[in-house]
């Protein structure tokens, strides 16, 4: 299974997968999360589908269209996240703040999440020397173990659209 991060919906969204233009993505994308192959914690489902009525961009449109296939309806991997929020404590002991907490995001979530289902997150932010709260999802899930990349390979690795062999034709 692939933990799909918010970021990397946005940023396909505005950039090389624009939906009124590559809307074979999308369609490709609902398929996968039809059978179980990609996913995403309700936390991340909030940051592109929870929107009011006059917020609502395509993106949003889109994961409320699917939100009952993307979403992972079982909450078991809550208990991971003493675990993950561990990684992002200050290396000086300095307790963390709300205003740490609102840095990490649903990042910690994700992370759990993909602990406990033994899944590989797609995320679009890349590694960083960060510390503490600022630290970025490709270091917490190096440190975890956590297979991660992201959507179009260029980490080093072969990304999501190579993996689960995204083509344009793909439902032919």
């Amino acid at each position: 299974m692939y933990l799909l991060d918010a970021d990397t919906l946005i940023k396909a969204m505005k950039t090389y997968y624009q939906l009124n233009r590559v809307r074979q993505f999308w369609e490709w994308l609902a398929y996968q999360a039809e059978i179980g192959e990609v996913r995403m914690p309700i936390e991340t489902w909030v940051k592109v589908g929870d929107k009011t009525l006059d917020q609502r961009d395509n993106l949003a449109l889109w994961a409320i269209e699917h939100k009952d296939n993307l979403v992972i309806q079982d909450r078991s991997y809550d208990e991971r996240f003493p675990e993950v929020l561990a990684m992002y404590q200050w290396p000086d002991g300095r307790p963390m703040t709300e205003a740490n907490l609102e840095t990490i995001g649903d990042d910690y979530q994700l992370i759990a999440c993909a602990i406990h289902n033994s899944a590989t997150v797609i995320t679009g932010e890349v590694s960083a020397g960060s510390i503490g709260p600022n630290r970025k999802v490709p270091n917490v899930c190096d440190d975890l173990g956590i297979d991660w990349t992201n959507l179009d390979g260029s980490v080093g690795k072969p990304g999501l659209v190579d993996i689960l062999d995204f083509r344009t034709d793909w439902n032919k």
